[in-house]
This record gives C-alpha cells, sequence and structure tokens, in this order.
C-alpha cells in the first residue's frame, strides 16, 4: 500500500509476541475497514468498543468451556470439580497466571477512560478460594479502578427496602472493576473457636453454635442460595407476597424464587443495556476437598482464624446447596451475564482459568483511548508552545517526544506516532544507521515487537526491514498526538 495515500499521523500497534507477518494478520480487519471507507475512520474508531455486542444490543461472552448453559438446561453434576486430564502443570499454571495479570492490567488501562464497567460475582461453598482468586486475579491492576464490596446482615435501613436496594449503589461505576463477595468479620463472630473448644474452653457440638447465615452474605445471590437452604429467615425481610415460604422446606419450589429469578435476569439485563458487563462465577469444590481444606485451617494456628462453627453448620446442608445453586445457574445464566463454573479443586487452575476469562471479557470490549477531538489537539498544541517557551526562559533544554521510546510506558502494544509520512521514513533510516547498542531501552523494545534482535539489526536483515516497512504503512491511527515542530 503506497504510503502516500495515507494521512499524515500514522501509528502503529502491534504485539510484542506476534512477527511482521502474524501482525499483519491480526490487523488486517482494521485494514480492511480503513481501505474500505478511508473517510470515516474517527467513526469507526468512536465504535469500535462496540464490537463486543450482539445484534440485540447486550454483551457476548467470551468463549470458555466451564460457561453454563443459556437455555436453562444446567446441571451441575456434568460439571466437575478436577481440571480436565490434559490441564498444564501447576508450574505453567503459575506461569500463565502471570502473563495474563499483565494483560488484564493493561486492559484495565484502557476501561479506567471508558464509559464501560466490570461487575465480578463470586459465589461458592466455603473453602473454595475465593478470597485468594479475588486476590491472584486482580493483584496487578491499579487500585484506583477497583471497588470490593461485601455484604453483612442487612440493617434497619437495608430491611427498609427492596431485597436488592443495598446491592444497587454498590455497582462499579463507569470506568471501574467490581467485585461482590462475602465477608465476614472474625471479632464479632462468638463462634469462632480453637480446634473445636468453644468460650470458656467448653467442649461444644456443632449443634450448640448457630449462627445466622444471613450475616454471611455476598452477593445479591445469596437472596436465592442462603436464603432458600434456610427460607426461615425470610421472615426478616417483611415479605408482603409469599409470607409462607417460611414454613417451607429447604430447596423447595414456591412462586417467591421464580419471582427473585426472573428479578435479578432483569436487572442484569438493566445493567448490560447500560454498559455494565456483569460475570458471574461458581467456584466447583468437592466435599472431600472442603473437608481437607477445614482440617488445614484447624491445624494451622496461623489459619484458625478463617475457621468458624457457622462452616460446619452449612457444611451439614452441602445437598441443599447444590440444588440451590443448579437451579439459581439455570435460571440466570444468560448472554448478557454469563455463569462460569470452574473447577475449583485444583487452585492454580481454578486462578488461571478465572483470570483467563476475565481477559477475554476485557479484549471482546476492543477497548482503545478515549477520541480527541482536532480542536482540543490545537489547543494541545498552543500548551505545548507556551510551556516550551517557559522552559526556554529558564535556560532549561525542552523535552522533545522521542516517538519511539513510547515503548518504555507500553508492556506489549507499541505506539510510535510521527508527524508526517516523509518526517517518519527519516527517522527509521537514522535509526536503522545506528547499532543496536547505541539503541536506548525503548528504542529496542520497539525494534523487537517490530521483529527485530540485534542480529538482525546489526546485519540490516532486508527481509526484517521489509516486514516493517509493509507492516508500517499498512496501518491507521486511532490514537493521535499533536505535531511536534
Amino acid at each position: 500500500m503506497a504510503h502516500e495515500a495515507l494521512p499524515s499521523h500514522m501509528v502503529i500497534r502491534a504485539r510484542r509476541s506476534l512477527d511482521g507477518a502474524a501482525a499483519r494478520r491480526w490487523l488486517a480487519p482494521k485494514v480492511g475497514m480503513w481501505i474500505a471507507a478511508p473517510s470515516t475512520w474517527r467513526s469507526s474508531a468512536l465504535s469500535s468498543s462496540t464490537r463486543a455486542f450482539s445484534s440485540h444490543g447486550l454483551f457476548e461472552p467470551a468463549d470458555s468451556p466451564f460457561r453454563a448453559e443459556f437455555d436453562g438446561s444446567f446441571k451441575l453434576s456434568e460439571h466437575s470439580t478436577v481440571p480436565p486430564e490434559d490441564a498444564p502443570t501447576r508450574q505453567e499454571l503459575k506461569r500463565q497466571l502471570h502473563s495474563t495479570v499483565a494483560r488484564i492490567a493493561k486492559e484495565q488501562k484502557k476501561l479506567l477512560p471508558s464509559n464501560f464497567s466490570l461487575l465480578l460475582i463470586f459465589q461458592a461453598m466455603d473453602a473454595a478460594g475465593k478470597d485468594s482468586t479475588i486476590s491472584a486475579c486482580l493483584h496487578g491492576v491499579n487500585p484506583i479502578g477497583c471497588q470490593v464490596s461485601s455484604f453483612r446482615r442487612p440493617s434497619e435501613e437495608d430491611l427498609g427496602h427492596d431485597p436488592l436496594w443495598r446491592y444497587g449503589y454498590k455497582m462499579p461505576e463507569k470506568g471501574m472493576i467490581g467485585v461482590f463477595n462475602r465477608k465476614t468479620n472474625p471479632l464479632a463472630q462468638h463462634d469462632r473457636v480453637d480446634g473445636v473448644r468453644g468460650l470458656g474452653g467448653r467442649v461444644l457440638a456443632w449443634n450448640d453454635l448457630k449462627p445466622s447465615p444471613v450475616a454471611r452474605l455476598g452477593s445479591y445471590y445469596e437472596k436465592v442460595l442462603v436464603l432458600r437452604v434456610h427460607p426461615e429467615f425470610v421472615d426478616e425481610e417483611r415479605l408482603t407476597r409469599h409470607a409462607d415460604v417460611v414454613n417451607m422446606p429447604p430447596c423447595a419450589p414456591h412462586p417467591l424464587w421464580e419471582e427473585r429469578f426472573q428479578t435479578i435476569n432483569e436487572q442484569e439485563r438493566y445493567l448490560a443495556r447500560n454498559g455494565t458487563i456483569v460475570l458471574k462465577f461458581m467456584l466447583n469444590v468437592s466435599k472431600k476437598m472442603q473437608a481437607r481444606r477445614f482440617l488445614r485451617r484447624i491445624d494451622d494456628p496461623s489459619r484458625n482464624w478463617k475457621f468458624s462453627a457457622a462452616d460446619m453448620n452449612e457444611r451439614q446442608h452441602w445437598d441443599q446447596y447444590q440444588a440451590a445453586y443448579q437451579d439459581a445457574i439455570a435460571a440466570t445464566s444468560r448472554p448478557h451475564a454469563p455463569w462460569y463454573v470452574i473447577p475449583a479443586d485444583s487452585k492454580p487452575f481454578m486462578k488461571h482459568a478465572v483470570s483467563t476469562i476475565i481477559h477475554d471479557t476485557l479484549r471482546k470490549l476492543d477497548l482503545s483511548a478515549p477520541y480527541v477531538a482536532e480542536r482540543k489537539l490545537q489547543r494541545f498544541a498552543t500548551a505545548r508552545e507556551f510551556l516550551a517557551a517557559e522552559l526556554a526562559a529558564e535556560g532549561l533544554p525542552v523535552p522533545v517526544y522521542d516517538q519511539l521510546t513510547k515503548a518504555r510506558d507500553l508492556e506489549h502494544d507499541v505506539g510510535v506516532v510521527h508527524e508526517s509520512t516523509d518526517r517518519s521514513l527519516e527517522m527509521i533510516d537514522e535509526l536503522r544507521a545506528l547499532p543496536w547498542r547505541q539503541l536506548s531501552k525503548g528504542q529496542r523494545d520497539a525494534a523487537k515487537v517490530l521483529g527485530f534482535n540485534q542480529q538482525t539489526w546489526d546485519h540490516n536483515d532486508e527481509g526484517v526491514n521489509a516486514d516493517f516497512q509493509d507492516l508500517y504503512w499498512s496501518v491507521p491511527s486511532r490514537n493521535r498526538l499533536p505535531a511536534h515542530g
């Protein structure tokens, strides 16, 4: 493609893991869009973040073998609690997790200035690894763009509103990643025990300690999980209809639960229409693995604080909880708010699977830097002239933005923005005349993304250089910087 046919401001965005030919294949759809309608590239850039949405305008979920069916046919018993036989080793899973977390952090930088938000909901039986999974998958993100919400026993104000009221104002803001997770305060619970000894050293039977499960609520799904297993606590919500549910056996069919499933679906559809992506994870742990982790919490003094008599009480309702999870997931797994049932007997695999789904979801949004209008770019140029004159008056050097050093701030994507096509070629030629050892770190990173290494650079490999030229002049810019003199 002749570079004279392209505009003066160019950008190249490639991936470090791709060679020149693979990068061209990856960028082919964007290049084709440019060729087909060169005068509409701005509107295409503005609408690029809607590509992850289906024809009916709601979110199209990321593919995963652990995604629950959308037609209501979900069966929890058909989902294994152990990783597949061909799963990578623990060491490889940890390595992949580290890489995926770094990519999530990069996608979060694009999410922050966008009009989208991401809500992550984690549900599981006790000791499934919710906290450690959240920590492992999000430890690389900017804390400014992440908010974690936990919900304890409803207050009087909460009970004065509808059951979902207190969750509404905790939804993540635009650009934020929100997490709904359950949290208990060990200092506020009198059922914390040392082994099986209670207050005063008296040996207690588990039936002697029955803390209310509603003190351990997480997301709004507890309204159809915990309360369905313990319908006697529904009476606290001051129902005006279906008050007879408190006398029903655990997990028995009742119109109240069907109405709540419908309400949750309507709320999540509303969130999707307004740019909030809802991802729901059920960490599927086996009863035997839960017993092993409970024993570890009892035997390890540093983990005693994690163990509670309430954990044993809820374990006695294992089958009821499994039935409640199956009904809730089958009724509320939808394309705009999917459920993912993750094997949780292996924590390294569970963390890898969850992080991959989060990253793939953010990638499907195809976010980019916000568009800056031409009139604002002109103001930037004026501001630059003023700042440069101020530094020059003080006898200080005026820094000039080296376009190729942008690689220092980008780990995987490198943008090389140039003032004009002629100046771009001159800059490339000047750099190619320098030996590898004289390049700055940022210039070396940029060269590596383009397929160069020390050997091909110093020997002026024409094949690699040709790949660079083809890729450079084939890619339009969506991130324009003001021209510098």
